[in-house]
């Protein structure tokens, strides 16, 4: 299973100008199960949700360490360099992050340090590694500019 993501991403990239998308499976915690949206490019975060939607799920939501953990290990193995866009926002209220398929306050956080950034303009979340260091963290950013790949999750 491991060489699907790669394979699969060079096939969108090498056929750029179809419309490339693949489901791949995470994992399951508990009721959820996660899935990323793969495709040939990136997308900011609001397609993200969009794209999440349209395929019956929803943004996902990291809502404890073993859900975020299942991200991490994932992200670390697969899809290393990637960001992931995920389903927490802070537009109605700067600094009060929520989930938007739920609209339930963050409970649990894994942000990078200095981060979430308090500015108007970072209010999207994205999950990606930081520095040198290879484990991914969350992080804010600009909605329009989040270039990322669709997290999702299972309604």
């Amino acid at each position: 299973m491991q060489p699907q993501p790669r394979i699969f991403l060079g096939l969108c990239a090498f056929a750029a100008f179809v419309q490339c998308q693949q489901q791949v499976t995470v994992g399951k915690v508990g009721s959820k199960t996660f899935i990323l949206l793969e495709g040939s490019k990136n997308v900011d975060w609001e397609t993200s949700e969009s794209m999440c939607k349209a395929k019956g799920l929803q943004f996902a939501a990291l809502e404890n360490s073993r859900e975020n953990g299942l991200i991490v290990m994932f992200s670390s193995s697969f899809i290393r360099d990637v960001h992931v866009c995920l389903g927490g926002t802070d537009k109605k209220s700067e600094g009060h992050w929520y989930w938007v398929a739920s609209n339930k306050p963050l409970a649990y956080t894994n942000w990078a340090d200095h981060e979430p950034q308090n500015n108007t303009y970072y209010n999207c979340m994205m999950m990606a590694p930081v520095g040198d260091n290879t484990k991914a963290k969350w992080q804010s950013n600009e909605c329009d500019n989040a270039q990322c790949r669709p997290l999702c999750q299972s309604v």
